[in-house]
């Protein structure tokens, strides 16, 4: 917990650094609008890539097979997109780093042999009869099923006004 501590100081401590040798570059306002900028364009691209990454991850898991590389992925977009929102220089360039596919090809394998595993992806199906328990009123025959091995209601529609 201590090495945490003292690696979030050190890395405001190197923010607030790059920050002044970009504020001295470009001025304090043009510095502050560009992490903004930067911000706001990481929370869009985050959302575009999470979304393209969801739908690979029902795809892999709708054909049954375990979707590691898709977990992977997820969890680097959203790694990527806590360090654009967090405002600094370097986490920004570490964050946009790891939206790229290449430095997420590096980052993949680590991923996945770290948590190989841990994770399983359990399928399952059901093939018996489905019972409508949505039913508001009271079947008339006391509940017995009827002779279509329903509940014994009436499910027409409601007759249309005028009829």
């Amino acid at each position: 917990m201590l090495l945490v501590a003292i690696f979030v100081v050190a890395m405001a401590i190197a923010e607030l650094y790059v920050f002044v040798l970009v504020s001295d570059a470009l001025g304090f306002w043009n510095a502050l609008g560009l992490l903004i900028v930067i911000s706001l364009v990481g929370v869009w691209v985050v959302k575009r890539e999470g979304l393209r990454v969801l739908s690979r991850f029902r795809q892999q898991v709708t054909a049954g097979q375990s979707p590691s590389r898709e977990i992977a992925d997820g969890v680097c977009i959203l790694t990527a997109g806590a360090l654009l929102i967090v405002p600094g220089f370097i986490s920004d360039t570490v964050g946009a780093l790891l939206l790229l596919p290449p430095m997420r090809a590096l980052v993949r394998p680590r991923l996945v042999r770290r948590f190989t595993g841990s994770t399983r992806v359990i399928r399952s199906t059901y093939g018996g009869r489905v019972y409508d328990t949505s039913a508001t009123t009271a079947p008339e025959n006391g509940g017995a099923p009827g002779p279509d091995g329903g509940d014994g209601s009436d499910r027409r529609d409601p007759p249309a006004l005028g009829e």
